[in-house]
Order: structure tokens, then sequence, then C-alpha cells
């Protein structure tokens, strides 16, 4: 059944440079016939492969490279094969995913998942082992939720959205379509919220809000985001969220912003 360990990378149809220029609207300079069998950095590069280069430095690394071709924004004077395109390294990322797809685990429900009342799924959903679902949770197509997460009553999880092992997602967090929530994220819990009272002690505000995370946002592992105190903790559409980075109650995050580690936003 469907496990962390699944998250593995096929390996993608072989490529010649017209079609590669083709996919990526690009152009060729060289033998647009040539076979391409895998992307690889200029490092590790071998023949059959093809690389990335932007800049100076890189050009010199290419004359040591084993690379049979080469993503450029320009033409260069370089005895390898090129295919040009404005931005090398977009090309390259968008030839990962042809070359190197991630496999989705089998879709299914496995024995030692705990469902709650009213729980709707959508079509093709995966539910690895031990994950615990609340009540009134509602799942989209093609969700993939991994080993040992615990979702909340009352969560809404959008379509394409993978959910990685160890996530806590508490109750009436609602997540939109094509996110994705890496190992140890929390969202949802409560906002780090005190008063004082008559003898200067601590009383905790009550968070009753909920956090709301928008379309193709990527949160990375351990990450937090907190619930509002009333209202919304929002993560816009678009957003990627390193590592180890904490969003705090009432926080708007916009869209396509990035979160590098270790950032702190206050609430």
């Amino acid at each position: 059944m469907a496990s962390e360990s699944n998250r593995l990378f096929l390996k993608g149809k072989t490529m010649n440079l017209g079609d590669i220029a083709k996919k990526i609207g690009g152009t060729v300079v060289g033998d647009a016939s040539l076979e391409i069998t895998d992307v690889r950095s200029i490092e590790t590069a071998e023949e059959g492969h093809i690389t990335f280069a932007t800049g100076k430095s890189f050009f010199n690394k290419l004359n040591r490279s084993k690379a049979s071709a080469v993503l450029v924004d320009s033409e260069q004077e370089l005895d390898m094969n090129q295919v040009i395109n404005p931005r090398p390294i977009l090309a390259f990322a968008r030839l990962l995913d042809h070359f190197h797809p991630q496999l989705r685990p089998k879709s299914g429900i496995h024995p030692t998942v705990v469902l709650g009342e009213n729980v709707i799924l959508g079509k093709r959903v995966t539910l690895s082992p031990l994950v615990c679902i609340g009540d009134n949770v509602r799942i989209g197509d093609d969700t993939v939720v991994h080993p040992g997460v615990m979702i909340g009553d009352n969560c809404v999880l959008g379509d394409h959205t993978i959910v990685y092992s160890n996530v806590t997602l508490y109750s009436g967090s609602i997540i939109g379509n094509h996110v994705t929530l890496h190992a140890g994220v929390v969202v949802g819990a409560d906002g780090f919220s005190y008063t004082m009272d008559e003898k200067s002690r601590h009383v905790k505000i009550n968070q009753i809000g909920n956090v709301v995370i928008k379309d193709n946002v990527e949160v990375g592992a351990n990450s937090c985001i907190d619930r509002a105190a009333m209202g919304t903790t929002l993560i816009k559409k678009g957003t990627k969220i390193d590592n180890l980075v904490q969003v705090a109650h009432n926080c708007i995050i916009g869209e396509h912003c990035i979160l590098v580690a270790q950032v702190g936003i206050a609430g």
C-alpha cells in the first residue's frame, strides 16, 4: 500500500533535441536528431545527457563536461549542441519533470485508516496506513495522504493535493488544489496569544479562527501555520514556504511569495 517510500522517480522516455526544443519553446543549434536520455548537472552529465548553463562560471565548466547538449539563453561559441531558450533554468526544470516523473502511490484506503462520520472522498484518493480523519471532512479527487497524517474535523482538502507523513491539520483547516504539505507540517494550531489577569498571570485567549491555504502552495517540512484568533490566517495562491517556517495567527501571505527557512512572521 502507499507509503513515504513510494515517493520514487520513474525514468521518462528519451527525446531528441528537436522534440526537446518544441517542448520548451526553444531552438536547436546543432544536431536536432541527437537522442537525449537524461538531464544532469554540468558536473555529473555524461554522453547522451543535456545540462544547462547560465553565467561565465558555468560556461567555463562546460569545457570539462561530458554532456551532449546544453540549454542556454543565447547561442554560445561552444563545441556542443545547444538548445536556445530565454529561461534555461525553467526549461531544465520542465525537462526534469519529463525525464524523472514522480511515481504516484496507488489509490485506495488502507485498512488501518480511521474515518470519522460524514467523510466525503473524491475519485482516486489515496489514504495510507495509520491516517486518522475526523468528522465532516471533504477530500478532493486524486489527493494523496501519506502515512500517519491527522486531519481534524471539518477540514477540506482540494484536488491533486499531496500530504506527506506526520502532517497535522487542526479542525476547520481548508487546503486548496495542487497543494503540497511536506512531512511534519502543522496547520491550524493555536496562535500564541495571552493577556494578563489582575495578578499578572498569563491567561490564554481562545483561538477560534482557522487557516486557509489557496491553490498551488507548497509548505516545507516542519513548518507551522497557526489558526487565527478570529477570522482566517491566509496563504494565497502560488506561495512557496521552506522548511522550519512559522506563520503566526491572522497573518495574510500574498500570492506567489517565497518564505525561506527559519523565517518567522509575527501575528
